[in-house]
């Protein structure tokens, strides 16, 4: 049997850097309505609005709901040929 020595050179001024690109593990959003799960924000409250019928972004023309602005935008435009106006800024 070949025994090998591995010398670890870990939080030295050489591997620091190491130090610098780790992440803190993030926080996990579980579904209240089933078994999906993600690290993301965005996506999990995507995926709740799946279960709860909720639509957010109405068209202001036909009033149809949309769960993400990115939807309703490409509604507006396919369906009424215009643009989301921005809201005037104050």
């Amino acid at each position: 049997m070949v025994e090998k020595q591995v010398k670890l050179d870990i939080f030295t001024e050489k591997s620091s850097h190491f130090l610098i690109s780790a992440k803190k593990p993030r926080k996990q959003h579980q579904c209240p309505f089933c078994s999906y799960a993600t690290i993301n924000k965005t996506h999990f409250r995507n995926h709740v609005l799946t279960h709860t019928g909720e639509r957010p972004f109405l068209c202001g023309i036909c009033s149809r709901g949309f769960t993400q602005k990115i939807s309703l935008q490409k509604h507006l435009l396919a369906r009424h040929g215009k643009p989301l106006q921005a809201a005037p800024h104050m």
